[in-house]
């Protein structure tokens, strides 16, 4: 995006689409979800925005060395109107080790409680002394641009790099992981890509091969995060064999173009939440609860899963109390709502997310509605402090529905 300032602010889905542009065209792109330290709603001392230690390139131009401290000024662009005069800063002195974005004025209006859980957009250009930053706030907003990349949540809060994604932590697992990922895509007949749920089962069977000798006991909040990384790997991949050498070759009309470009975006922009479905069920199969997903309830809805069948649903002498309700959704800042009138046997919901922060506001409001949260163990840690007691892990809420549908 040229260095110019536009005067006016984008709707939601423009504001989207022009991230996505820059994000294109940049040298170095990042994201995250804005956390309760980042907006300030914790009282904590933090001052700015924090940026994962991976993704230093965006703000500076050599990794922090720890012992010392190293900052760089940047002139920055927010959402296409709002300029602010910031500074980059490595913190490596003492016993800190972060980098942070810092100084957005007094009149600056993306750190504010109401934009915890909004989705952080930062480009770099070679040659420029200007950051771009896009702060995406409504839930299709925020679709819009994952959907671009292929991303769900999990695979935010690092650079953005269309070919790579978040790799294994252990070398000799990645390598392994690599293989396994060539030899599963070189094995796919010739221009067939595999659905979701074949890309998903394929993720759940590379990691058991590339994990079989850790050690065991790792539960179902780690398990899935690492599925879900995974998988967006795998797709990466067949999609990189699938149209790589056509869009390398380029296009003999602007309409051929354009098809391909709409089949991989609407292809990107499905696989997401899918994907969280079906990983969750084999979740639940492996610990051995009973459940059923798609239930035909009242009004011809179909809940993600009832717990323990569809059948004592439908049973009127099952107690509505031995009956859980699951909703699976990879963000849910606006569209929680959409599960309170789905199964009306079961009053109180749960709802699993992969989405990172929420505002204490729309916490309350869940609360009030009878909405539960559940989310991965570590994902915990974004959301506002005082709301973390009710918030479920995984792990706690399979131990709830063992408990309550016997």
């Amino acid at each position: 995006m040229p260095d110019d300032v536009l005067s006016f602010e984008k709707p939601d889905l423009e504001l989207a689409a022009a991230a996505v542009i820059d994000a294109t065209g940049a040298d170095v792109a990042y994201c995250k979800f804005l956390t309760p330290n980042d907006t300030g709603e914790t009282a904590s001392h933090q001052a700015g925005f924090h940026v994962a230690k991976g993704a230093w390139p965006v703000i500076l131009d050599h990794e922090g060395m720890k012992g010392q401290n190293t900052d760089k000024d940047w002139r920055i662009c927010w959402n296409g109107q709002h300029i602010t005069d910031s500074r980059a800063i490595y913190y490596g002195q003492g016993t800190r080790n972060e980098y942070r974005l810092t100084r957005f004025g007094t009149d600056f209006p993306y750190r504010h409680p109401e934009n915890t859980g909004d989705l952080w957009v930062l480009t770099r250009r070679a040659g420029s002394s200007q950051l771009n930053a896009w702060v995406l706030s409504s839930e299709a907003a925020v679709d819009e641009f994952l959907g671009a990349f292929a991303l769900s949540p999990e695979n935010t809060n690092q650079l953005l790099d269309q070919r790579r994604g978040r790799s294994a932590t252990v070398p000799d697992q990645a390598d392994r992981e690599a293989r396994l990922i060539s030899e599963y895509v070189a094995g796919l007949p010739e221009g067939l890509f595999p659905t979701t749920y074949e890309i998903s089962r394929s993720a759940r069977a590379i990691d058991a091969q590339v994990h079989r000798d850790a050690a065991p006991g790792l539960g179902p909040d780690s398990v899935i995060k690492r599925w879900a990384e995974l998988e967006y790997r795998i797709f990466l991949a067949v999609e990189e064999r699938t149209y790589g050498d056509l869009v390398a070759e380029g296009f003999e009309t602007v309409d051929e173009f354009v098809d391909v470009a709409n089949r991989v975006l609407n292809r990107r922009k499905s696989r997401a939440g899918h994907s969280l479905e079906n990983h969750l069920a084999a979740i639940f199969d492996d610990a051995g609860v009973g459940y059923e997903a798609q239930v035909r309830t009242e009004g011809n809805r179909k809940p993600d899963f009832i717990f323990p069948s569809a059948q004592r649903y439908h049973d009127r002498d099952w107690p509505d109390s031995r009956l859980v309700f699951l909703a699976a959704k990879t963000t849910c800042k606006d569209r929680w709502r959409q599960i309170l009138n789905e199964a009306a046997r079961i009053p109180h919901k749960h709802l699993f997310t992969l989405q990172q922060g929420i505002t204490s506001a729309q916490l309350d409001e869940m609360s009030e509605a009878g909405v539960t949260l559940v989310v991965p163990a570590d994902n915990k840690r974004t959301f506002p402090p005082e709301h973390r007691d009710w918030i479920l892990s995984l792990a706690e809420f399979i131990a709830l529905v063992r408990e309550v549908t016997v």
